[in-house]
């Protein structure tokens, strides 16, 4: 006797199987990639400081944070040029294809570092911690 939210569930599950049956091998062991349940948590975490902190700071006076926010920018900018960068360099020597590239799943140390390149150029890695 099934219900409903319970096909909901097994399509779910079965979706999410099959993601990470895709997945690359390669990262599976890195710090916030092997499951689902990092990122979402970081979401929920920010949702619940978005809630909570404007109450928390209903009746304080504002901090000031315009060194600090001026030396992050700072960071944040130096950061994300280095990994274009290092992303563009890396990719240009291991023969990549800048419009259209198949995915290798390789070991040689010329595809693992575009690999850990595209993961800190797109933010899922360094970039996303300091955001």
């Amino acid at each position: 006797n099934r219900t409903y939210m319970d096909d909901i569930v097994t399509e779910a599950k079965e979706y999410y199987n099959w993601l990470d049956s895709i997945s690359d091998p390669r990262t599976k062991e890195w710090l916030l990639v092997p499951s689902i349940l990092s990122p979402l948590s970081a979401c929920l975490l920010y949702l619940f400081v978005v809630k909570i902190g404007p109450k928390f700071m209903e009746k304080r006076q504002p901090f000031e944070l315009r060194i600090p926010m001026a030396i992050y920018n700072l960071g944040a900018t130096a950061l994300s040029l280095y990994c274009f960068t290092e992303l563009f360099i890396g990719s240009w020597k291991a023969g990549y294809h800048y419009i259209c590239q198949r995915v290798i799943v390789s070991m040689e140390p010329q595809h693992l570092r575009v690999i850990i390149d595209q993961l800190k150029f797109t933010n899922i890695w360094w970039g996303g911690l300091i955001k």
